[in-house]
């Protein structure tokens, strides 16, 4: 999906040199402005830039937003909108302006694309029934966070932002991240279910980062669940060498903690961490408490579309999870095991110290 085929083809243009008291309420209700010199492109004018840059006319307050080329992918805009915190990005063609792009087209082309992938997909109408229901409620959670915060924002008055702006922008990229992580992961489901192999990337992975970028995102995600994350990090330290996949890494183990969430005892802690290493590999774990997963189960939990998981059925989430993260397991060359006590789960996943 080349985002060239979704550029927005109305958009508000302002001189560059125009007064900025007078297009201040125009720029807020619209939520950004297209700056133009005679006919050309200077940039794209959003309510923060007039925070961070209070200057007299608009040319001044203009601040460097990333641009895009029109053969990129309609991921790669949404992971650079992610990046930069910005709802509306420049592209061009041949360098030469050539329109914009906003968050929404980018959501429709995603939905759309949600849409074919479940038209290919050989499971049974019963299951394609409930899928479809789950992902209805799975994709508005994240949007309406998105939508609904952006909206606060745009209503703020810019002589008052505070540190209140710093938090509905952190939610924005909480809600827009879950997004982008279940688009990825549709995406790579179906590369997995017609027989493609998964692409990998080899790099010198900071387990560091992603134990700190985990437990960003889970303490919000717990506190929603009435639940406790506790970080631990068992026997050596979590910059130990390894050569993988690091995004494919980070989405096994926040898989491993959402399912753990799903399912653990309420105000029970969830710990993760390194459980031990060799020459050859590295082992994760995820334990949390509550009734221990059967041998059945043990068998059935990662197949498509199961929701079931410790004798007990959920509504959440989409019953890919699992199957998402015993995928990039095997693709990364590793193994995943449950080990159950009388009161608690652990998952543990061992990854080659290099990818083979």
């Amino acid at each position: 999906m080349l985002i060239k085929r979704h550029l927005s083809a109305l958009y508000q243009k302002i001189d560059a040199y125009r007064a900025v008291g007078s297009i201040e309420e125009e720029l807020i209700r619209r939520n950004f402005l297209v700056v133009f010199e005679n006919d050309e492109f200077c940039g794209i004018l959003t309510p923060i830039d007039l925070v961070k840059s209070p200057r007299k006319l608009v040319i001044d307050c203009l601040s460097r937003k990333i641009a895009l080329n029109s053969n990129e992918d309609i991921l790669t805009a949404w992971s650079r909108m992610l990046s930069t915190n910005s709802y509306v990005l420049p592209v061009y063609e041949k360098g030469h302006f050539a329109g914009i792009i906003e968050e929404k087209n980018i959501v429709d082309a995603l939905q759309k694309k949600i849409g074919q992938l479940n038209q290919e997909s050989q499971i049974s109408q019963q299951i394609k029934k409930e899928f479809i229901n789950c992902l209805s409620h799975e994709i508005r959670t994240p949007l309406n966070g998105i939508l609904g915060f952006m909206n606060i924002l745009a209503e703020m008055d810019l002589s008052q932002i505070d540190e209140s702006y710093k938090e509905y922008a952190e939610m924005i990229t909480t809600n827009a991240d879950s997004f982008l992580l279940m688009m990825n992961d549709l995406v790579d489901l179906s590369l997995k279910q017609s027989g493609e192999k998964l692409p990998l990337r080899q790099e010198k992975v900071s387990i560091e980062k992603i134990f700190h970028e985990l437990d960003d995102i889970f303490q919000q995600k717990a506190l929603m669940h009435k639940k406790h994350l506790k970080l631990v990090c068992k026997g050596p330290e979590p910059e130990s060498a390894l050569i993988t996949d690091a995004e494919k890494l980070k989405h096994i183990l926040y898989h491993l903690l959402d399912n753990a969430l799903k399912f653990s005892t309420a105000h029970t802690p969830i710990e993760y961490g390194i459980e031990k290493t060799t020459d050859h590999l590295v082992t994760f774990f995820v334990t949390s408490s509550g009734q221990p997963i059967t041998n059945k189960d043990k068998h059935q939990i990662f197949n498509l579309f199961d929701r079931s998981g410790s004798g007990r059925l959920t509504t959440d989430g989409l019953g890919i999870g699992l199957t998402v993260a015993k995928n990039f397991v095997e693709s990364l060359n590793g193994s995943i095991d449950i080990v159950t006590t009388e009161n608690a789960n652990t998952f543990n996943v061992s990854i080659p110290r290099m990818i083979s």
